[in-house]
């Protein structure tokens, strides 16, 4: 008897089998047709390691995914779609109980029942209106994810109960977009608009934020992917925002909270002179504990950026709360945060000349003159400095700007508001006096990993780039006036805060964010500099 022979297989309906190498070898056989640079042998003989008596076929489908996943390297980058394709065989089982799938009426019906989706979906659309989608979707498209796209969307973006020890996928990639599709068109009801946009969601031609991917089929239907929250210089606005972080984390959307108009430290409260407000510092922690107090819907940790004035009083113990100096009480990690600045602060600082910092509740009318009007700013500003009955504190301009910038570069989270570059070129009547930080590294781009497309984020192609995986993105051949995908050639993690710049082309109807200094193809220039545009310039957007 060899060893295999003793090795018993518990299945899913808990019968108990001796293990089958035959069904094995099939099952990677089929991962594998049509598939280069690839190997059963080797996938066996890697999983084969991890077979026990006792073992369930769940954890012999494991044992497959992690050996083929282990694989990958520069040299076989395709093991990557045998690894997805036998993850997906896995996910239909869990979602579909065998190999062909439900009807959309009926998975849906029983998802509404066990409260994991809206009733929405069946208040709006009829039983015939489902069965008329079921022709529209495409299963087979789940194939096209590479396994890292398929894992996040497992991981991150399915429904599923993640209150029990074992969280299984109640989804399939496929059933989300369509339903997302459904959802995104209750303003027509037409099948044809679902159809378009769910051809649009599935062949990753539209990237969808975490709260829409993971939330708005949900009771939740949460579309909002980024918050700005203000909290005025009271304890009613300081606790309802944060009673407002709480539940926004909890509906999947990123924050912004803007802290500019707390007073600073050592300022009087009320009535009573003989009280001082405790600062800015303070309230960053409580927030900070809103913040983790729950999460994003399961999906992942509540995230948050803090903004505050750099004239503000506090700004100096401000900068500081992100680094690993410092006590526990005299730090707040667990948030962003963000300075900001404007140009008349700017030429200070190329003057070499001081400023001056108040609490902004000392000095009437700058704060709202700091978004809105640079010229009735400087008057103020200039006018409160040389009132000597106003609190105060005088700093060189340099030296409050370097301890910016070595906190920037040390901590990589402390980040540049330019107050005026916002509101200069804002469509808004209303200022800006704060904003979410959308960090880079989550935005979504299709990419082709060896035969396969797929959509990652730039994070995620940073990492695999450097454990040696060549990866193309979708990119304009002009030589060859088309698009095509091309080789990613370096990549590495953006160190220094730089300001983006929004560019739209009316013929297209669509915009690129980018930095200044990003070069932009125009047809009559070639390639020029986002922020050397002209408005004759011809664009070539795709």
């Amino acid at each position: 008897m060899t060893d295999d022979d003793k090795i018993n297989v518990v299945k899913r309906n808990g019968e108990i089998e001796k293990l089958n190498l035959d069904k094995i070898h099939k099952i990677l056989e089929t991962a594998c047709e049509g598939i280069t640079g690839v190997s059963v042998s080797d996938i066996e003989m890697k999983a084969h390691l991890s077979f026990y008596d006792g073992i369930t076929t769940k954890e012999i489908n494991k044992a497959l995914i992690k050996a083929s996943a282990d694989l990958i390297t520069e040299q076989t980058p395709n093991y990557q779609y045998v690894s997805a394709k036998i993850l997906n065989y896995e996910l239909r089982k869990d979602v579909w109980g065998g190999k062909e799938p439900p009807t959309l009426y009926n998975h849906i019906t029983k998802m509404v029942e066990q409260g994991f989706y809206t009733s929405e979906l069946l208040t709006y659309y009829s039983e015939s209106d489902w069965n008329e989608l079921d022709n529209y979707i495409d299963h087979d498209r789940d194939f096209e994810f590479a396994y890292i796209g398929l894992r996040e969307y497992i991981d991150k973006y399915s429904v599923r109960n993640r209150s029990l020890e074992e969280v299984k996928p109640l989804e399939t990639p496929q059933l989300s977009y369509m339903l997302i599709a459904a959802l995104s068109c209750l303003d027509t009801k037409k099948l044809k608009d679902i159809r378009k946009l769910y051809n649009d969601f599935s062949n990753w031609d539209i990237s969808l934020p975490t709260p829409i991917m993971a939330g708005v089929r949900t009771p939740t239907k949460q579309f909002s992917s980024c918050t700005v929250i203000s909290v005025d210089d009271t304890l009613d606005s300081i606790i309802s925002g944060t009673g407002a972080i709480v539940k926004y984390v909890a509906k999947k959307a990123g924050i912004g909270l803007d802290v500019t108009r707390l007073r600073a430290e050592g300022s009087p409260v009320g009535r009573e002179k003989g009280i001082k407000h405790t600062g800015v510092t303070p309230f960053l922690r409580m927030f900070e504990g809103a913040l983790k107090s729950c999460s994003q819907g399961g999906v992942r940790g509540g995230s948050m950026t803090t903004h505050v004035l750099i004239w503000h009083m506090d700004i100096e113990e401000f900068i500081v709360l992100k680094n690993n100096k410092g006590t526990h009480d005299s730090r707040v990690r667990k948030m962003d945060y963000s300075v900001e600045i404007n140009d008349y602060f700017y030429n200070r600082f190329v003057e070499n000349k001081s400023i001056t910092l108040f609490s902004p509740h000392d000095v009437p009318g700058l704060y709202e003159a700091f978004f809105k009007d640079k010229k009735e700013f400087a008057k103020l500003y200039e006018k409160y400095e040389r009132d000597n009955s106003i609190r105060k504190k005088i700093v060189s301009a340099r030296e409050l700007f370097t301890k910016i910038i070595i906190e920037r570069k040390e901590t990589g989270r402390l980040y540049i508001f330019n107050v005026d570059n916002a509101n200069d070129t804002s469509p808004f009547d209303a200022a800006i006096t704060t904003s979410n930080l959308c960090l880079s590294g989550d935005t979504r781009v299709k990419c082709l990993i060896g035969s396969a497309v797929s959509e990652l984020t730039l994070s995620e192609i940073n990492d695999l780039i450097w454990n040696g995986v060549s990866i193309s993105v979708l990119s304009k051949d002009i030589e060859k006036e088309e698009v095509s995908y091309q080789l990613v050639t370096n990549s590495a993690l953006t160190k220094n805060s730089t300001l983006l710049m929004e560019i739209f082309d009316e013929d297209s109807q669509k915009s690129i964010k980018c930095t200044p200094d990003h070069k932009i193809y125009t047809k009559n220039r070639g390639y020029v500099e986002a922020k050397n545009l002209k408005e004759d310039d011809i664009l070539d957007f795709h």
